[in-house]
């Protein structure tokens, strides 16, 4: 019996691991400054939507909106938190599930059809937080479409766009590749209700050993 329970503990203790491993949160975590990393796609998000017009921009009208040439001129001039590298979302135009704007509208923020979140749930943390300045308006990708045309992205209903012409005016959201700190300690966060089934389960299997070998 007490072999038997020996194995059952080193078994329940491997799928505990196990499982905080495969349930490790997955998404966005907030940065020092401003800032949130979406851990997934490796990028890193200005929280401040609309920084253009928080910041006055250069060629921006009064509610941030730019052309494309100039929100492309904007991002890639930004310097922000340290880094110069900023940019506007990508757009593949070859696979659209893969759109940057995209997979923030229904996979972190979890909307579908219409803008009706813009909060999210730290990863790291399991803290609530939300985006700036992020309301249901156009936003500019990085991709150019024609000569005279470009992609972009609606946050009031999902979709995306390769006929707005590059002169029309829409916002930008500026990102840049990877994580603003290699060094920064990223925790994970498990899901207790099923560890805690687990944990439950591996209990009954001791306690239905024991009854057996006492009967």
């Amino acid at each position: 019996m007490i072999n038997n329970i020996r194995k059952l503990s080193s078994l329940g203790i491997l799928l505990g691991s196990l499982l905080v491993t495969q349930q490790a949160s997955a998404g966005l975590i907030v940065r020092d400054g401003g800032m949130v990393y979406d851990d997934v796609l490796d990028i890193t998000w200005l929280q401040d939507a609309n920084f253009a017009k928080t910041s006055a921009a250069a060629n921006a009208d009064s509610s941030g909106k730019m052309n494309w040439l100039d929100a492309n001129s904007w991002a890639a001039s930004l310097s922000f938190g340290g880094y110069d590298d900023w940019r506007l979302a990508s757009y593949e135009t070859q696979n659209s599930d893969k759109s940057e704007l995209g997979y923030m509208f229904t996979d972190n923020l979890s909307n579908s059809g219409s803008l009706i979140n813009k909060s999210f749930i730290d990863a790291s943390s399991g803290e609530s937080h939300s985006f700036e300045n992020l309301f249901g308006s156009r936003y500019w990708t990085d991709i150019s479409a024609s000569d005279t045309k470009a992609w972009s992205f609606s946050f009031s209903n999902g979709s995306e766009n390769g006929n707005k012409l590059k002169t029309d005016v829409y916002k930008s959201w500026a990102v840049r590749d990877g994580d603003i700190s290699l060094t920064a300690p990223i925790t994970t966060v498990s899901e207790p209700s099923t560890f805690a089934i687990l944990c439950f389960s591996i209990m009954g299997l001791l306690f239905m050993t024991n009854r057996k070998h006492k009967v």
